[in-house]
């Protein structure tokens, strides 16, 4: 791949885009497993009550309840906050660009 930057700016607007792109994806798949699991909880949880723990995939249904709500939250947790750092890059860019105009007027 042959990039060409032109600016500060256009470094930054290809990172947020190319940071952005799997992190939407993460994001959005986070936001669909948190609800899945959500609406499955009241099938295991009456699962469990009947036939006591269980195991899924090596692991303990009454672990693993807690445990993959907690993985969600935080998956959509740092995705949100990745999403909110790289919204910085294109104003960050934008005020590198204003500082370099003022410095070529100037000179």
């Amino acid at each position: 791949m042959n990039l060409r930057f032109d600016s500060p700016e256009d470094i930054l607007l290809t990172l947020k885009h190319e940071i952005n792109n799997p992190n939407n994806s993460i994001l959005l798949d986070a936001e669909t497993l948190e609800k899945i699991w959500r609406e499955i909880i009241p099938l295991l949880d009456e699962r469990y009550i009947k036939q006591g723990d269980y195991s899924i995939g090596g692991s303990f249904y009454s672990q693993l309840r807690e445990d993959l709500v907690k993985v969600s939250e935080r998956i959509i947790r740092n995705a949100r906050r990745i999403k909110k750092i790289t919204a910085g890059f294109e104003e960050f860019g934008k005020g590198f660009q204003r500082k370099n105009h003022h410095f070529l007027r100037n000179s």
